[in-house]
């Protein structure tokens, strides 16, 4: 009983976090904490950048504002991407 409770709950894993047929639980579980680690990276970089913009006052006239967030929108697109695509 244990065993069976054990690979319906991999199972049960498997479906909730999107795995492929074909995937292997380790290279399944390995993605799903890579896309992880990289969307709190992004949201951590869209937190700093408003956190400075509401401090500093924001102006995007000044500084290197505009270069900034469009490589935080980059990243966050990316990360996103990623965990839609389940890549």
């Amino acid at each position: 009983q244990t065993l069976h409770d054990e690979l319906a709950g991999n199972l049960r894993l498997r479906d909730l976090g999107g795995a492929r047929p074909d995937e292997p639980m380790l290279t399944f579980l390995e993605r799903v904490i890579a896309q992880r680690d990289a969307l709190l990276e992004a949201l951590k970089t869209v937190h700093a950048l408003i956190t400075e913009a509401a401090l500093t006052g924001f102006n995007p006239m000044n500084g290197d504002w505009p270069e900034r967030l469009f490589a935080s929108q980059q990243a966050t697109f990316v990360a996103i991407k990623a965990v839609e695509e389940g890549k």
